[in-house]
């Protein structure tokens, strides 16, 4: 609201001394953003999100520097305007009429929108083909980012008349397109032994269509960045997805493949497939609580854990 009054002021006192051609203020239309940012997580104890800077952007989200805007005819959804504006929105310049609007955040890191129809707009991330099966996919999704999405229909544009500036205005605020979660694996012995790790989660949307309700049909596995919690013995991490494949007979597993210091691969699979569809869990937390061994070896000792980690560095955020 105290964007609008803003906009409005300095078109009010542009007006206030002397008649200004509409094309002069640069547009009919005013567009004000606002963005629910915080995302439908419950972080558990032992989860400090300020201390992962990817973290703190997936639980708290992140403002955007720039939003896609853009126009279509209702019906034929040919598109009449795009542009391209400031993250608190702008003014663009529409023909009277009525029209389906769809506004998606700009200047994400994975999340990537592709598309030349409104129907066929989607967000997805890179997906790659695995040396092996993980579960029942060989193909493995990159984790997306968040991308912000407002998507409004019928929105009315008012005829602009020649002796007063007429101004529409669309206060409207985004969401993410994405779900975030969390994922621990409580009972881990030997992480000292983990020369590499990986972490994936079966069954989970590699893409979202931007427009309509209709499923992504692109399944794969997530590939997720496990972190290490030495003195509690577990692995955790906070990840985004696009959601689970909608075809309900294909389970959810948790995998985690390891390679010790002495070479050995171990591969650990974890059903959370009744954690994942529980309408009751809307923390959107899996743990995932049996117990874990990864052997050592028998010679040199164990991994030092502040030398090549096999986990993300962690950067502490202010």
């Amino acid at each position: 609201m105290n964007r609008l009054l803003a906009i409005l002021a300095v078109l009010l006192c542009a007006c206030a001394c002397n008649f200004i051609p509409l094309y002069d203020l640069q547009g009919n239309v005013v567009i004000v953003m606002d963005y629910n940012l915080e995302q439908q997580v419950y972080v558990r104890e032992g989860f400090d999100p300020s201390g992962v800077a990817s973290f703190n952007e997936k639980v708290h989200g992140k403002r955007p520097s720039n939003i896609q805007v853009q126009f279509y005819e209702t019906g034929t959804h040919k598109l009449v305007a795009s542009d391209v504006l400031e993250s608190e929105g702008g003014m663009m310049s529409i023909m009277p009429g009525s029209y389906d609007l769809l506004i998606y955040s700009l200047g994400t890191k994975e999340t990537q929108v592709s598309g030349t129809t409104l129907e066929g707009l989607q967000a997805s991330t890179e997906i790659t083909a695995s040396k092996y099966q993980i579960g029942n996919y060989n193909k493995i999704i990159t984790e997306p980012d968040h991308l912000y999405l407002t998507r409004m229909e019928n929105v009315e544009i008012e005829p602009v008349r020649d002796d007063i500036h007429t101004f529409t205005t669309i206060d409207t605020t985004a969401t993410s397109i994405l779900e975030t979660w969390t994922l621990e694996m409580t009972d881990v012995d030997g992480m000292q032994n983990i020369a590499s790790c990986e972490l994936y989660l079966t069954t989970q949307e590699g893409r979202s269509f931007l427009w309509g309700d209709r499923a992504g049909n692109m399944p794969g596995a997530l590939r997720l960045s496990p972190y290490p919690d030495f003195q509690n013995r577990r692995l955790y991490t906070i990840f985004n997805t696009f959601g689970r494949y909608l075809d309900y007979r294909e389970k959810v597993s948790a995998i985690l493949m390891v390679t010790n210091t002495a070479g050995n691969e171990y591969v650990f699979d974890f059903d959370v497939t009744d954690q994942f569809d529980n309408p009751d869990n809307q923390g959107h937390n899996l743990v995932i609580d049996q117990h874990i061994i990864i052997p050592g070896d028998s010679g040199a000792g164990g991994f030092e854990p502040v030398v090549d980690p096999w986990w993300d560095p962690i950067v502490i955020t202010n």
